[in-house]
């Protein structure tokens, strides 16, 4: 994504924005026209970055990636998995609600995290590195 600074130098004053395809990140599937999606979704693995402004990214798993790395994969799947149930969360009543605690990425700790990843990884980094971390009750 470009830096909101670039705005002024634009002469629209708009700047480009993208999902990154990190692990655990939902894009939306379709065919290779632009406009033959439907209902059909996909979870990322691993990162795959020549994704990213071809396929709309939506959403990201915060808890469970293990669950999504274990999804059996091929075509066609043999015995493969399936879904015997999915709900938004906004949809299910507040009091049955799962409670989803996220660290704040505006907050210091979360800085100071970035800024230790990327010290290490040096060249290497990217914001795939760096994990959210969350609870789930």
């Amino acid at each position: 994504t470009q830096s909101s600074m670039l705005m002024p130098m634009t002469k629209d004053g708009k700047i480009s924005g993208w999902g990154l395809y990190c692990p655990g990140v939902a894009g939306m599937a379709r065919g290779e026209a632009e406009a033959s999606a439907n209902s059909q979704f996909f979870l990322m693995r691993q990162a795959y970055p020549s994704l990213e402004k071809r396929y709309t990214a939506f959403g990201r798993v915060i808890s469970g990636l293990d669950a999504v790395r274990a999804i059996k994969v091929g075509e066609p799947v043999v015995d493969p998995d399936k879904m015997l149930k999915v709900r938004v969360m906004a949809d299910i009543p507040a009091a049955e609600r799962p409670k989803v605690r996220v660290i704040d990425p505006a907050g210091p700790w979360f800085k100071a995290e970035i800024a230790n990843v990327r010290g290490a990884m040096g060249a290497d980094f990217t914001a795939c590195a760096i994990r959210i971390p969350s609870e789930v009750k």
